[in-house]
């Protein structure tokens, strides 16, 4: 598997990474990363875990690691579009790993120190918007995290409803620390959604922000923006 990914990344890193990402709801532009050796690090810290599991020193080496906002995340593991016709666009270079390695990733949170795992979580939201396959997989994982304090399941869907929701809710905590434009964008990508905005999903996140009054104003004013 190991020679497979690679080969896979000597390939790519010779291609051109002009593929412009427009996302059809969004104006951002990104690029897949140049940066092929980054990538292999992370690889190769992926590996040593699933041939060492139980080290924790390796657990902090990937959590390092791993990208520590958005941008640098799809860079590694978004789908870019060049255009509305898919000519020219092409994966990133961790695309069809995405599911396996934010489950490593969220894996880490019992290794790490507690604020530094949930600023690293909340970092990745900032500035993202909604998009398939591992950006969906990052934003599940952020629901479960927040609603019920780890993550349960990215290989299969799980209706909210069936959501058993934590006593604690620590990744709110650390975001009310941050500022209130941070906390509009992080809650953007939190509830954005290529067809709707899921009403179990609001109902059940306000009702673990009662005790955090600016976040509750925020979540609700942007969730009335992308509910129009």
């Amino acid at each position: 598997m190991k020679k497979i990914l690679l080969l896979l990344l000597n390939i790519l890193s010779l291609c051109s990474f002009a593929c412009q990402y427009s996302n059809r709801i969004h104006s951002e532009k990104v690029y897949c990363t140049h940066d092929t050796s980054a990538v292999r690090k992370l690889i190769d810290a992926h590996n040593a875990i699933q041939k060492d599991s139980i080290n924790t020193t390796k657990k902090q080496h990937y959590f390092d690691l791993f990208p520590h906002d958005f941008y640098t995340f799809v860079s590694y593991f978004g789908f870019y579009y060049a255009n509305e016709d898919l000519e020219n666009s092409c994966p990133c270079l961790l695309y069809f790993d995405s599911m396996e390695y934010l489950d490593m990733l969220f894996e880490t949170k019992d290794y790490v120190d507690e604020s530094i795992f949930y600023n690293k979580i909340i970092n990745l939201c900032i500035n993202g918007w909604w998009d398939a396959d591992g950006v969906s997989y990052l934003q599940t994982g952020i629901h479960q995290i927040a609603l019920m304090g780890e993550v349960v399941n990215l290989h299969s869907y799980l209706p909210y409803k069936h959501y058993v929701l934590s006593e604690e809710h620590i990744l709110w905590k650390y975001l009310n620390e941050y500022s209130s434009k941070e906390i509009k964008s992080f809650f953007h990508f939190y509830i954005d959604n290529a067809e709707y905005v899921d009403e179990d999903l609001y109902i059940m996140t306000l009702d673990t922000l009662s005790y955090y009054t600016k976040l509750k104003k925020i979540f609700i004013e942007e969730y009335n923006l992308l509910d129009t």
